[in-house]
């Protein structure tokens, strides 16, 4: 369970404009997990497999959303319920005594319950402080919630939750003379995309990336040279949307963060008993 809050009264970046007062709380979130899992292992314990299948039930689900106008700070907002279902599947295999692979696997499409909608994003739909004006209701899926056009979100997926995740990995260890011991190991992680916001319009793209360590070890001493996203790949790890300096423009435009592009360390480590 995610507990409540207070987002406060008025807005001082926006000249301490009053925030309506449905917006000045939010609600406790919570989910409940149902899952069912399958372990095995085969020949002779060097191959291990791990199957799950779960559904996740969301309430009150908590999202940081752009304000109506003429407010510009994010406001923490209740927009409804959802439900992901899905499956996990882990395999390792022991190839031999020094050579190991595997990787994971999982697939958990979201959506949100029907009737849900998101005043939030009121502002990316050409709506007012309020309500969606006649003009603009076929730009985005509207629901009468309390008098008002709002965005319906139905069936639309849950912002920046990628639905597939995948890992591979392969690790090798051998020793080299009397005391010291080789080893090395390569990660590749892919993330599916994702909407940024409840009604689409901004995505983060998917992205693979890879990294890697070599060792070598000698009791409680460790040195490393490692490198994270090896192929110096560009990616968008997180998307907001913010309002420009000129506070007058209503618009709000999308804040993209690059992620961490290709980084190579040595690292010594040293282990001081228990």
């Amino acid at each position: 369970m995610i507990s409540g809050y207070f987002n406060g009264v008025v807005d001082a970046v926006a000249g301490n404009a009053v925030v309506p007062a449905a917006l000045q709380t939010y609600d406790p979130a919570e989910n409940k997990t149902y899952e069912l899992g399958w372990k095995a292992e085969w020949l002779n314990r060097r191959l291990s497999t791990e199957l799950s299948a779960y559904m996740i039930d969301y309430t009150g689900i908590q999202i940081p959303a752009t304000p109506p106008a003429p407010l510009i700070t994010n406001l923490v907002q209740n927009v409804g319920n959802a439900t992901g279902k899905g499956f996990e599947l882990t395999v390792n295999f022991r190839v031999s005594d020094a050579f190991t692979v595997g990787g994971t696997y999982s697939y958990t499409p979201t959506e949100f319950d029907s009737g849900t909608v998101d005043a939030g994003v009121l502002r990316d739909c050409g709506g007012s402080s309020t309500t969606i004006p006649t003009a603009a209701l076929g730009f985005c899926p509207s629901l009468v919630f309390r008098g008002n056009n709002l965005p319906d979100v139905s069936g639309k997926p849950l912002p920046r939750s990628p639905n597939r995740l995948a890992s591979l990995y392969g690790s090798f260890e051998t020793p080299v003379g009397a005391d010291w011991t080789f080893y090395a190991r390569a990660d590749g992680s892919y993330t599916g995309e994702t909407n940024v916001l409840t009604i689409g319009l901004l995505t983060i793209p998917e992205r693979t990336l890879v990294n890697a360590r070599l060792g070598l070890r000698k009791g409680p001493l460790d040195v490393a040279l490692w490198s994270r996203n090896v192929g110096d790949k560009k990616y968008v790890s997180a998307v907001i949307n913010q309002p420009p300096l000129n506070q007058t423009n209503a618009q709000f435009l999308p804040n993209v963060s690059l992620g961490e592009r290709r980084t190579i360390g040595l690292t010594a480590t040293y282990s001081f008993g228990d």
